[in-house]
């Protein structure tokens, strides 16, 4: 459910977009530096499982700084601190990206490289042990002490949580608690798509038979609708002398596919349904792309 105190915030946000989000973080630790302290505190203490030292109170940021080895997304500096944080929503590493952003760390005692993202890298991070590498962290990890973080702006203190809202709403925090309301839906699926094929199969027939009566009657003239996929119709249309200017089946009439996927299958209109003893309609899928000669 949408949280009116944060609808401002979420018309301006565009939902998954990084260098957005970037701005917007650099802005905040720009104004208070304290609360930068507090994230690269939270960052390499994730990242490096509470091995980094902990980082001065007076961290000043930047950011998208263009260096040699491409564009910083936040850049942290103190004496003696050089702390680069790489930050990733849907967008993987480039090549080297990594290795080319350790290059460019000043040589001071406490210089770090991290990345925050919001699935496991499979890919991209250094090889080999370099201990400025302190690794990477998700951002659902961070949630709770970013929302725990301490602001010292009473407006600020009040936009900080609803933006942390903001992001986690859009998806850009990865998985971070499951939604009874949407596993509910998910059990409904089925029974739905069940549903809405026997409403398909109820008047696929008669439909299909208003089709050839309005084509006067030829299936030749139905050709348009042909696709790639024809199915075995000789149970399910009526044969010659069962309606006027009706020729006899003896050849496969053209059908259209089903919609395929996980859900159950619900075929389309004019695909010919085969019919049961007690005359019911019984739709059987088409086996692939194969067509079904008629014996």
């Amino acid at each position: 459910m949408r949280s009116e105190a944060a609808a401002l915030l979420e018309g301006l946000r565009r939902p998954r977009d990084e260098p957005q989000l970037t701005r917007a973080l650099a802005s905040v630790f720009q104004a208070d530096p304290a609360m930068a302290s507090q994230f690269v505190n939270l960052v390499l203490r994730n990242a490096a499982n509470g091995q980094a030292p902990a980082a001065p109170p007076d961290l000043q940021c930047s950011t998208e700084e263009t260096v040699d080895g491409g564009r910083l997304d936040l850049r942290f500096r103190a004496s003696g601190w050089d702390v680069i944080i790489e930050l990733k929503i849907d967008a993987g590493y480039g090549g080297d990206q990594l290795t080319r952003y350790l290059n460019v760390l000043s040589e001071v005692d406490c210089a770090y490289l991290a990345a925050i993202t919001r699935s496991v890298p499979t890919y991209g991070e250094p090889a080999g042990i370099d201990p400025r590498w302190l690794g990477s962290v998700q951002w659902r990890r961070l949630l709770p002490e970013l929302r725990a973080m301490q602001v010292s702006d009473s407006v600020l203190d009040a936009q900080w949580p609803l933006f942390l809202d903001v992001l986690e709403a859009e998806g850009s925090m990865g998985f971070t608690k499951p939604e009874p309301r949407l596993f509910e839906a998910l059990t409904q699926l089925r029974q739905s798509s069940n549903h809405v094929a026997e409403f398909v199969r109820a008047v696929q027939v008669p439909l299909y038979d208003k089709l050839l009566d309005a084509l006067g009657g030829d299936e030749s003239a139905a050709s348009i609708y042909k696709t790639s996929c024809t199915v075995d119709c000789t149970r399910g249309v009526r044969r010659k002398g069962e309606r006027d200017r009706r020729k006899p089946h003896d050849r496969s009439v053209p059908g259209r596919v089903g919609i395929s996927g996980a859900a159950p299958r619900i075929p389309c209109l004019f695909e010919v349904a085969q019919r049961s003893k007690d005359g019911l309609a019984d739709v059987e899928a088409a086996p692939g792309r194969a067509q079904m000669s008629i014996s």
